[in-house]
């Protein structure tokens, strides 16, 4: 038996042993109550984003729910039942080898499949640098045709070009081989566990992109199985995926679960994967050779959860020299700190020859959805007198206070009086707004000049304007449902004179409905308000009562206006994002 066996198996025992003690006599099963986890699981749990990092030796602060939650986290990433019981199957989790990247992310953007860890690369050549390699894989050329491998598989639905190159200041991407602390402050833990690790598109000064593995593994070309060792081209696939800006799957068949399966399973994406390449780099095509602004708004660092540590590097055998925290001139990078303000120059979109992906159900814009329909004469004529009564020039969108904010059709509209401003998914305002709102929604009558609040339901993309206490709803060509609809229909209390905003929480799926100081959680499949609201806006810890508006990206950021403030919410963490409130008009129009 190894000796990483036996320190893995060691370390099963022992974390059993604390359950055991934890548990008395009872069943795993049959607890009433959940013990306090041994501290190993906390540094688990905090190094892999599923409880809130905390100094040493203050487990007692987190509060059940937020242990059982963590657990839950573990399990939906481990591909397991979410009981949020550490049973045998959970357990198993703690000695499986994985990649060294957190599965949650404080800024980590969740769409309903995928998730996007942080920026693409803005440029469509991207250079690799192999830093130096393990002999227990081969010669250089066998590690250089394996990364090109690795790359191919990527390159294929990212339209990206991937080409080596020979000096180290000239790659994107350097590639490593580490042992235990290896420069970059994310030290291995030896033989088993963590395999690897990699770094986003700029997000670190000196290590964006990077790729680094543990040398201590047992690297072996197409491994079937842990005993027969580790297979190097499952994991670079994997971590590659995280050099392209991809955070974590919890789907089992992903290239990007965490947890590594061993064989051939690895070396081909999935559907989970291609929509994540398609978000990042399909829908955002790149026709630049060099990098664009990477500044885009809210742009942070997201980093690794596990402890810092004092760098302290070891000899890795390799034929070439080790480049440790060395920064690269030709990357352009962000700060470790959030931007404050929003960048003034946005990443510019064109078209491009490439055919694009299609999906089964991607977002229309308003544009392609009105081809396909044909709006009626008495519609237009109602458009027609309306349009004629609208304000002569649009307000100063510069002095915030908007009156609603909602993403349609996968663009973002911002209303105020009887105009509205659509921007595009880099946040460009688009050519000839603001414009009367009624333009894009015909059909309201004369007497509406403002709305309330908006949403897109997400079960059938209709989209419901609410104003007073009468709801719209429209299906981006006239008004259906009969409509209008006292809002009472969705269960909110007579007295309640307006919406102030409304938006679906990513963190859940759920609607969620604001009016002064108290919120409703409406669920749409249901038809029916949840139990036990509305409740107080203190529960949205940091978030003002009376909003303006409220804003959940396709990306799954969630955002609250107020006067021409605004605030990003973590949605893991349930709190403002540091450095928040900010100035709405200069984050989101430059003013």
């Amino acid at each position: 038996m190894s000796k990483g066996t036996v320190q893995l198996l060691f370390f099963k025992i022992f974390i059993l042993c604390h359950m055991l003690n934890a548990y008395s006599a009872n069943p795993l099963m049959k607890r009433k109550s959940l013990p306090v986890p041994p501290a190993e699981l906390f540094t688990f749990f905090r190094n892999f984003g599923y409880l809130d990092p905390a100094p040493g030796d203050s487990e007692a602060l987190y509060s059940e729910n937020a242990i059982v939650d963590a657990i839950k986290s573990m399990q939906k990433f481990g591909g397991l039942e979410q009981t949020g019981e550490l049973n045998d199957e959970t357990l198993n989790l703690l000695i499986t080898p994985r990649c060294g990247r957190s599965d949650i992310s404080p800024n980590a953007a969740r769409n309903k499949r995928f998730v996007i860890g942080g920026l693409g690369w803005r440029k469509q050549n991207v250079t690799y640098f192999i830093a130096n390699w393990s002999p227990k894989i081969g010669t250089e050329e066998k590690i250089a045709s394996d990364l090109r491998k690795a790359f191919d598989v990527w390159s294929h639905y990212s339209y990206l070009k991937f080409t080596r190159v020979y000096k180290q200041e000239e790659g994107d991407i350097i590639i490593s081989f580490g042992a235990r602390y290896h420069g970059d402050n994310y030290p291995f833990d030896g033989p088993g566990y963590i395999l690897a690790h990699a770094f986003y598109p700029y997000e670190d000064p000196s290590y964006g992109g990077d790729v680094h593995f543990d040398n201590d593994e047992n690297w072996v070309e197409g491994a079937q199985t842990l005993h027969e060792g580790v297979d190097f081209l499952s994991v670079a696939i994997h971590e590659l995926g995280h050099s392209l800006g991809l955070a974590h799957s919890y789907d089992p068949e992903a290239v990007m679960f965490p947890y590594y399966r061993g064989g051939t399973s690895g070396h081909s994406l999935q559907y989970d994967d291609i929509l994540g390449l398609y978000e990042l780099y399909v829908k955002n095509p790149i026709t630049s050779n060099t990098d664009s602004n990477a500044s885009d708004l809210d742009q942070t660092t997201y980093i690794h959860k596990s402890d810092k540590t004092t760098e302290s590097p070891s000899s890795i055998p390799s034929t070439t020299t080790t480049r440790y925290a060395s920064r690269r001139k030709n990357k352009v990078r962000t700060t470790k700190m959030p931007v404050v303000e929003a960048s003034t120059t946005e990443i510019i979109i064109t078209t491009t020859d490439k055919p694009m992906l299609t999906f089964e159900g991607d977002y229309e814009t308003i544009e392609k959805h009105k081809e396909r329909f044909t709006v009626t004469p008495s519609l237009v004529n109602d458009f027609t007198q309306d349009s004629q009564t609208l304000e002569e020039s649009p307000p100063d969108i510069c002095l915030g206070k908007f009156d609603a904010v909602s993403v349609i059709r996968n663009e973002i509209f911002f209303f105020k009086g009887s105009y509205v401003w659509r921007l595009s998914s880099t946040l460009k305002l688009m050519e000839g707004y603001p414009i009367p709102w009624k333009e894009v929604f015909p059909g309201f009558p004369d007497y509406i000049k403002t709305i309330d609040a908006i949403y897109e339901r997400d079960n059938d993309s209709a989209i419901v304007f609410f104003t007073g206490n009468m709801f719209w709803v429209h299906d981006g060509d006239q008004l259906i449902e009969n409509s209008p609809q006292p809002f009472s229909r969705y269960g909110i209390p007579s007295n309640v004179v307006k919406i102030d905003a409304v938006m679906i929480w990513a963190k859940n799926n759920k609607t969620y409905l604001f009016s002064q100081d108290q919120f409703w959680r409406y669920d749409e499949n249901k038809a029916k308000l949840d139990y036990g609201y509305p409740m107080t806006m203190d529960r949205w810890y940091g978030i003002p009562s009376n909003l303006d508006a409220t804003l959940t990206l396709i990306n799954g950021k969630t955002y609250f206006f107020k006067n021409n403030k605004y605030w990003l919410f973590n949605n893991h963490w349930v709190r403002p994002e540091k450095t928040y409130p900010r100035r709405a008009s200069k984050a989101w129009f430059n003013c």
